[in-house]
């Protein structure tokens, strides 16, 4: 997602914590789905379209073209998942410096030339 405008909603320790624990809230628009069709099948994904007949799915957010078509005559089931699609432990290879300056970096919009990292 774009992140340039996250310092609206989140800063300092709030957006560390979307950070570390990115399901302690996820946006509606970012939130997956659970289907579970009725031959068994369990799905999880974004619903990037959804019309009467049909809900078009995405599974890997890292393949936005790769859209699943679901009838939804064959949904036996579906609910909200309480997982974010972004993963914990993002963080885990970083120095407290670099945390800092990651908070520090999105809390600016993403620019570079803000006047916290000198340039």
């Amino acid at each position: 997602p774009d992140l340039t405008k996250v310092s609206d909603k989140y800063k300092g320790e709030k957006l560390l914590r979307q950070i570390l624990e990115p399901s302690s809230e996820i946006n509606e628009q970012f939130r997956a789905q659970v289907f579970q069709t009725s031959d068994g099948e369990v799905l999880t994904g974004l619903v990037v379209r959804e019309d009467p007949q049909a809900v078009h799915v995405v599974s890997n957010l890292l393949l936005p073209n790769e859209v699943r078509v679901l009838a939804k005559d064959k949904i036996a089931a579906r609910k909200a998942s309480e997982l974010s699609p972004m993963p914990t432990g993002m963080l885990v290879t970083l120095q407290r410096e670099e945390i800092l300056d990651l908070v520090a970096y999105l809390e600016s919009g993403g620019d570079a030339k803000h006047p916290y990292f000198g340039k």
